[in-house]
């Protein structure tokens, strides 16, 4: 079986490098967009298991990114959100609303990090 494919659409580097630090020894591919528009792009051109997409980015937001896939993209989708502020918690519910599977508050722990992926592919790791 081919490995899973992840996209982390996040304008945080760090990020990035921690997705891959978890998730490619459990045999996940992960691939880099730095904002939206990027991301978007990605997305649109090629086939992904999961999307990790933070909300708060510069050209493009997550809800942005969220409301131009097509459905059967957005159930693959995540949006990471930084705090657990009342704004936040609209841009969750708009999310979901839109088709997204979960979100994921920012800072999150390795373990929740795991149990998303493993909800959302219905896999365990």
């Amino acid at each position: 079986m081919p490995p899973k494919r992840v996209l982390v659409i996040d304008d945080e580097r760090g990020f990035h490098d921690m997705f891959r630090f978890i998730l490619e020894p459990l045999g996940f591919n992960v691939e880099s967009a730095y904002n939206g528009e990027e991301g978007l792009g990605m997305a649109q051109a090629a086939s992904y298991d999961l999307i990790f997409c933070d909300n708060h980015m510069p050209k493009m937001n997550g809800d942005e990114v969220l409301g131009r896939l097509p459905a059967a993209k957005a159930a693959l989708f995540v949006m990471m959100m930084g705090s657990d502020s009342d704004p936040d918690r609209q841009v969750e519910g708009k999310a979901r609303e839109m088709g997204a599977r979960h979100c994921l508050h920012k800072p999150f722990e390795v373990e929740e990090l795991t149990a998303v992926v493993e909800t959302v592919l219905g896999i365990k790791m």
